[in-house]
């Protein structure tokens, strides 16, 4: 991190996790094209300097790659002193990085559970609030913390990857409604399945097939951006992933772990081993 260069700081500047693919990706051009410069997070160092070059070329931002594996709490203690001694408070922050798992809970290793929370929960915790508090004292910022719809229902064959993301939508709201009025927002995007390599990387082909429950990673994106901006706190792109949530908010639980189970059975046929 210490080789990025400061550079002009007149524009303004946006933090994006896991931005080597998928939305994260699509989270960066968005933001190129509104002019912001951009600080590029992932693992892949060989992708992110190539996304980084590809922005600075076609819509003359500044995007550096920052490569680190936000599992690693040394490694996000160092990303969050980082961030915070900027010249420049990021204006802008998207918690994207995650990945998740298909299967039955006890058959997944306990490092690999451990490792998603520390992913999907403690880095996007840490992150969000290394940086709020300097939007809060500037009077301006715009979070995004990526969900999922199962965030709001229990998910047996998703179980941890399903608690995490309802810790991220639960977190994203409270926020949200603690930060009103200081010109700081926080919003959660509940996007259903994408096409992304969330499913490619299992071997879960099938999912593709679920319209009408399947929106394009363009539009869940842009879903986001406009929610990000508008200071919307809680988004869920298609119509049928928002009547799927709302129907899991009213029916009794029993029914929603039932129909949730079955759902899951038949069109993730109990792979495992998803990583986005």
């Amino acid at each position: 991190m210490s080789e990025l260069v400061k550079k002009d700081i007149s524009k303004p500047l946006a933090v994006i996790t896991g931005a080597t693919g998928g939305l994260g990706e699509i989270f960066a051009r968005l933001l190129a094209q509104r002019g912001f410069d951009l600080l590029l997070v992932g693992r892949n160092r060989e992708k992110l300097e190539s996304l980084a070059a590809l922005l600075n070329k076609n819509f003359k931002v500044s995007a550096s790659p920052i490569v680190s594996d936000l599992s690693s709490e040394t490694e996000l203690r160092k990303l969050c002193t980082f961030l915070k001694t900027l010249p420049q408070t990021p204006h802008v922050l998207i918690n994207n990085a995650g990945f998740g798992f298909v299967g039955n809970a006890l058959s997944m290793a306990p490092e690999k559970a451990q490792e998603m929370i520390n992913v999907n929960v403690k880095a996007l915790t840490a992150l969000t609030l290394a940086l709020a508090p300097q939007m809060k004292e500037k009077g301006v910022g715009r979070i995004l913390n990526v969900a999922s719809i199962a965030a709001f229902m229990p998910c047996p064959t998703m179980a941890v990857y399903a608690s995490t993301k309802a810790y991220v939508l639960s977190f994203s709201e409270a926020l949200n409604t603690e930060l009103k009025g200081t010109g700081v927002t926080v919003s959660a995007l509940c996007p259903g399945p994408l096409a992304t390599a969330f499913w490619d990387r299992a071997g879960l082909e099938s999912t593709y097939s679920l319209n009408p429950w399947m929106t394009s990673t363009e539009s869940a994106a842009q879903a986001g951006i406009d929610a990000l901006f508008s200071g919307t706190p809680v988004t869920t792109p298609g119509i049928a992933n928002r009547l799927l949530t709302v129907t899991a908010c009213v029916a009794p639980r029993s029914w929603t772990r039932y129909i949730t189970h079955l759902w899951l059975k038949k069109f993730l046929n109990q792979k495992c081993g998803a990583i986005s």
